[in-house]
């Protein structure tokens, strides 16, 4: 035999020998009136035996979602908005949700949670206002320059991640 043949049937055989690694379970009772779970076959005297295949032990995730988790711990987003503020925050909450992003929103309805923004910013506070991770500030929404802060911060690009509702919103940062 050839040397090709022979690895392509030794490779053959790792894989026959791989294919039955799904779990095999065995449930039955043994002469004693004892409940054994076992992967092995039970002995020939075994009453009640059930058989069951398990699935793969594996939670699967995209990409995506992972990129997305390890950026929104890193550097989390808050939206910051106001009652009157419409079209432009509707459009910022449609345009982070459809980008997969999880975000914060936070409504500004006093003066008194204004104030640390008001410091932040060195003037007014114009909504929506974009936070990521505490370190940019984006005033208005400019998809384009969103979508820029949103890449450099980690966050996978639209449609790479499912669009979500928007997470309970934390108080204020102090600052």
């Amino acid at each position: 035999m050839t040397k090709p043949i022979r690895i392509s049937l030794a490779l053959y055989a790792v894989l026959c020998m791989a294919l039955p690694a799904q779990a095999q379970m065995y449930k039955w009772v043994d002469r004693d009136g004892r409940t054994v779970y076992s992967d092995q076959a039970p002995p020939p005297d075994a009453k009640k035996v059930e058989q069951k295949r398990l699935n793969k032990n594996v939670i699967e995730i995209t990409p995506g979602n992972y990129e997305t988790q390890q950026a929104a711990q890193r550097l989390p987003v808050t939206l910051y908005s106001t009652e009157g503020c419409g079209d432009p925050c509707q459009m910022a909450k449609t345009y982070l949700n459809n980008r997969g992003v999880p975000f914060a929103e936070v409504k500004i309805t006093t003066e008194e949670q204004a104030k640390p923004l008001k410091a932040r910013l060195g003037g007014e506070v114009e909504v929506p206002l974009l936070d990521i991770g505490g370190t940019t500030l984006q005033k208005g929404f400019q998809q384009s320059v969103w979508s820029n802060l949103l890449d450099a911060a980690g966050y996978p690009r639209a449609g790479s991640a499912k669009a979500r509702a928007a997470a309970p919103a934390p108080s204020p940062p102090a600052r």
